[in-house]
């Protein structure tokens, strides 16, 4: 299985939140493929931070985080999960909800 392609890089243009998901899923399989998950913590970080792409280091370089931490990838991938993952304010979510009003060319269909 070492034959098997590395991801391709994380894209940065578009919807940075849903590119950061792909490229951590498609590192995962990589990394469980490849046999990647029996080597060690920080061979597993060099790795990950080789397949991310030169945009993604550039941001990971600006985020805070120690030396020791970019030895590990559960780390990085947390900080970049920070990073690129928009919040959600439950607030503002329930009040969108609560206060929208149903037009007269909008339909209500029941899906179950």
């Amino acid at each position: 299985m070492e034959t098997l392609t590395q991801p391709k890089p994380m894209s940065m243009s578009g919807d940075l939140g849903k590119n950061w998901k792909i490229f951590k899923e498609d590192f995962n399989i990589y990394l469980l493929a490849t046999g990647g998950t029996e080597k060690s913590r920080k061979v597993q970080a060099a790795i990950l931070m080789h397949c991310m792409g030169r945009d993604a280091k550039e941001v990971l370089n600006t985020l805070e985080v120690s030396d020791t931490e970019k030895e590990d990838p559960t780390a990085i991938m947390k900080s970049l999960d920070d990073y690129f993952i928009p919040k959600t304010n439950t607030s503002v979510e329930r009040h969108k909800f609560n206060t929208r009003v149903q037009l007269p060319c909008d339909c209500f269909v029941l899906q179950y």
